[in-house]
């Protein structure tokens, strides 16, 4: 990350989420949806069913203003290599 200009503080940031996520520190449900909305939360399956229009084929764009160039993606994953 470091190599590509990705400052310091937040290379450190990101190693300490991941540290955190592989202790499982947000492996934990609760019913917050439920209390805030009056109905229960949707599964994640669900939610890509309900919102697959919204996110169109699968091609994500990169902002220039973030990545220098943009570029395009199949799958909507980042290829980090290609930036």
């Amino acid at each position: 990350m470091l190599g590509m200009g990705v400052p310091e503080w937040i290379a450190k940031g990101y190693v300490e989420l991941s540290e955190g996520f592989s202790e499982n520190f947000a492996n934990r449900a609760t019913d917050n949806v439920a209390t805030l909305t009056g109905h229960p939360a949707r599964s994640f399956e669900q939610f890509a069913r309900d919102f697959a229009p919204v996110f169109g084929n699968g091609t994500s764009y990169l902002s220039s203003s973030l990545f220098g160039k943009p570029r395009f993606c199949s799958g909507g994953s980042i290829d980090l290599q290609s930036i």
